[in-house]
């Protein structure tokens, strides 16, 4: 809205006197500004003339003085939604910031946490897979001190047996006992090979087993990772999708 009392040069509560010297002031500045063309001084000595007469009659005045009003509290009023409508976009972005800046702060922790236990799982792993592999190299050596006394003992009792058959007999009967005391003799080997194998197997298998274990336990941490973040993910977006068309919605109803 044009301010006449500005165009004119006056106060709002100039006199009618003090309007009309204006006016008669204004109207000769207009007329001798050689910048201006022709149809740009008539326009100007126009504009002067309507600031005039809408002035210099109490009547029109006093409703251009009523307009005036209206136009500087709508102005104010509107000043103070524009104001309020900043503030609650500034409060809905912060929120948002502060809801994402919680979220990430959540999956990081999430995250450390995860990896604490993995790194702790992974751990206990290798002291369990070394204690198998003492314990194998323990038995181990177990076994072979055993067939090592076995085989010392089996050597003085195959020396005395044969001292004994000497002094007994030298015919069929030594070479008969000689067969049965070998045959004997490999199937304690045969024995002991089987019992070494199969306590390999044995070891084998529980060392498979924890590491199958381990494996599943770091594939299962991993997917519930992945899923966490996916839902967390579509939850922030669900979050500003809303708030979204919650600032849609109250843009129309101040419209």
């Amino acid at each position: 809205m044009r301010d006449l009392y500005e165009l004119i040069g006056v106060p709002e509560t100039a006199s009618e006197v003090w309007i009309e010297r204006a006016h008669q002031a204004a109207r000769q500045k207009a007329e001798a500004n050689q910048k201006l063309s022709s149809k740009q001084k008539e326009a100007a000595l126009a504009e002067l003339d309507a600031a005039y007469a809408t002035l210099s009659d109490p009547a029109t005045r006093a409703e251009f003085d009523a307009k005036c009003e209206q136009w500087r509290e709508a102005k104010a009023t509107g000043g103070v939604l524009v104001w309020m409508k900043r503030a609650m976009l500034l409060l809905v972005l912060l929120a948002v910031i502060g809801g994402s800046a919680y979220w990430y702060q959540q999956r990081q922790q999430e995250r450390t946490r995860i990896e604490q236990e993995r790194v702790a799982s992974e751990l206990a792993m290798k002291q369990k897979l070394a204690e198998i592999a003492e314990q194998r190299r323990l038995s181990e050596e177990r076994l072979q001190r055993e067939a090592i006394d076995r085989q010392q003992v089996e050597e003085k009792r195959l020396e005395l047996a044969r001292e004994q058959r000497a002094e007994d007999t030298k015919g069929q009967r030594f070479v008969v006992d000689d067969r049965y005391e070998k045959a004997q003799r490999e199937k304690r080997t045969e024995a002991e090979r089987r019992d070494r194998q199969n306590e390999d197997l044995r070891q084998q298998y529980e060392i498979a087993r924890m590491r199958n274990q381990a494996q599943v336990e770091i594939e299962r941490q991993r997917r519930f990772i992945e899923q966490r973040e996916r839902e967390e993910a579509i939850a922030v977006q669900q979050r500003i999708a809303a708030e979204r068309a919650r600032q849609i919605q109250e843009q129309y109803k101040n419209r």
